[in-house]
C-alpha cells in the first residue's frame, strides 16, 4: 500500500511531544506516526462500516452521514462491535453503533435532551407539563430521568391523568 507523507497535521503540541517522548524513552519499536496511521484505516473502515448500514436501510436511519462523521470525530470509538446482544437475531456490523447515533440525533434535531429522548421515542411516554419528568402515558406515573441512558427513579409528586386506559 503506498504511502503519503502528510505536510500539515494539526495536534496537540504538548501531547504529541509527550507521546514521542514516550516512545521513544521506552524505545517502542513503532512510531506515533504507525499509529495515527493504523487509526485512520479504523476510522475509514468504521465509517464506511456505519454509512453503507445506513445506506441499506433509509427507512430506519434518516441520520446524514456528515452527523455521523462529526459525532464520531467528537467522541472517538472506531470499533464495530463483533457480537451479537440477541443469538435469535441476525447480527449485522455496525448496527448497534448507528442505532446510537439515530437516537442522539433525533434528540438534537427535536431539541430535546437525550436522557428525555430515549424514553420518549418508545411512544409509551410523554413529557410532563413541568417540563422536568418523563410521565407513562398508560399509567400517569411520573419518572425523573437520570443520566444513564435508562436510569429512571420515582416522582410521585408529579404523577398525572392516564392518557390510555388499562
Amino acid at each position: 500500500m503506498a504511502k503519503k507523507k502528510v505536510k500539515t497535521f494539526t495536534v496537540d503540541e504538548e501531547t504529541y511531544d509527550s507521546l514521542v517522548t514516550m516512545f521513544k524513552e521506552n524505545e517502542a519499536e513503532v512510531s506515533v506516526s504507525h499509529y495515527v496511521d493504523r487509526c485512520l484505516k479504523d476510522l475509514l473502515k468504521y465509517l464506511k462500516t456505519l454509512d453503507e448500514l445506513r445506506r441499506q436501510k433509509t427507512e430506519r436511519y434518516t441520520v446524514p452521514m456528515s452527523y455521523v462523521i462529526d459525532m464520531v470525530a467528537r467522541e472517538p470509538k472506531m470499533t464495530i462491535f463483533e457480537y451479537d446482544d440477541d443469538p435469535d437475531a441476525p447480527f449485522i456490523a455496525g448496527e448497534d453503533e448507528l442505532n446510537e447515533i439515530q437516537v442522539r440525533y433525533e434528540a438534537e434535531k427535536k431539541k430535546i435532551p437525550l436522557r428525555f429522548w430515549r424514553f420518549l421515542r418508545t411512544g409509551r411516554y410523554k413529557m410532563s407539563r413541568d417540563g422536568e419528568h418523563i410521565v407513562n402515558k398508560r399509567t400517569g406515573f411520573a419518572y425523573n430521568v437520570d443520566e444513564g441512558p435508562w436510569d429512571m427513579s420515582d416522582v410521585p409528586e408529579h404523577d398525572e391523568e392516564p392518557e390510555e386506559k388499562e
